[in-house]
């Protein structure tokens, strides 16, 4: 009987010095898991900021080589991290952007744009979650 003390209280002290290091090791993994969704996520709003204020630059002075460069780098940003969907809508809006033939802020190219933008600030919160 005495043996079997001995035994029991052995596996109680194991537990014990097992259990907050279990514990501590689940916490943690736990922790990386939604600071590494919370680091995506933030980096998706990140892209969609950028891609949307380097469209307007673009929309409101065309002629403009550098906003046209920063617009396409971001729209291939957004691109990496959205669904087929909104990737559709990019490819679109980004056609009407290098096809301005009037390589002008005209109303027109506000008419070709407003629905496809549209489309796509509607279609964003599907898109990158």
């Amino acid at each position: 009987m005495e043996n079997l003390d001995q035994w029991i209280i052995a596996i109680i002290g194991l537990g014990a010095a097992l259990s907050p290091t279990l514990a501590a090791y689940f916490n943690n993994k736990t922790q990386y898991k939604i600071s590494k969704l919370n680091t995506l996520y933030s980096t998706k709003i990140g892209y969609v900021n950028d891609y949307f204020e380097n469209l307007s630059i673009t929309i409101t002075n065309p002629k403009n080589l550098d906003a046209l460069q920063n617009y396409l780098s971001s729209a291939q940003k957004l691109y990496i991290v959205v669904d087929d969907e909104c990737r559709k809508s990019i490819d679109e809006i980004t056609d009407i952007l290098l096809n301005n033939e009037n390589y002008d802020y005209s109303k027109e190219l506000i008419e070709s744009l407003t629905p496809k933008m549209d489309k796509l600030s509607k279609d964003i919160t599907k898109c990158i979650e």
